[in-house]
């Protein structure tokens, strides 16, 4: 996901959130794949971002489970909703072990 945080304490409200979200995530097999700070526009339709993220889930089903977990969802209504002012975010299946046929290929 990419995010824009909210103004005041939004960066520490994340981070409540995102320490009850990594029990729930770690304990789905969950992997951090990177976490960037970002200044300005990633996207190209003018918006401002301040991070994006790239999250490894072991799959769909892993996602969907750290999703409905009720801890995460009370953290994410208690710390997460007020510290975002915008977000997006995208699932993608990796394909890093074909690349090297890809461009075999073309």
């Amino acid at each position: 996901p990419v995010r824009g945080f909210a103004g005041g304490g939004a960066v520490a409200d994340f981070a409540a959130y995102q320490r009850a979200a990594f029990v729930v995530a770690s304990a789905h097999g969950v992997r951090i794949s990177g976490w960037f700070g970002v200044e300005g526009t990633i996207i190209g339709d003018g918006r401002r971002w301040d991070q994006v993220r790239f999250n490894l889930f072991p799959s769909r089903a892993g996602f969907m489970a750290v999703l409905a977990d009720p801890s995460r969802l009370e953290a994410q209504r208690a710390h997460r909703e007020v510290s975002i002012a915008d977000t997006y975010t995208l699932l993608v299946r990796p394909a890093v072990d074909s690349l090297a046929a890809s461009i075999r290929s073309a």
